[in-house]
């Protein structure tokens, strides 16, 4: 899908998010990390000056890391 949108100018990227809510629990220590904390991820990857395509983002409490897969 990357490859195919990139030549009208689309971009498409992957959200691998985490968030403990009331439906889910809580983390051991019983800090809560809501999806607030994974929109703003999506509103960024969203914008229209975005130049990532065919990546894949693991999104949780406010944090961003960019996963990659590779083998030799």
């Amino acid at each position: 899908m990357a490859s195919k949108g990139s030549e009208r100018g689309i971009t498409v990227n992957m959200l691998a998010f985490g968030a403990f809510t009331a439906l889910s629990g809580s983390m051991e220590d019983g800090e809560r990390i809501g999806a607030e904390l994974v929109s703003t991820a999506v509103l960024w990857l969203s914008h229209k000056d975005n130049q990532f395509n065919g990546k894949i983002f693991e999104v949780a409490a406010g944090r961003v890391a960019e996963n990659f897969f590779g083998s030799n």
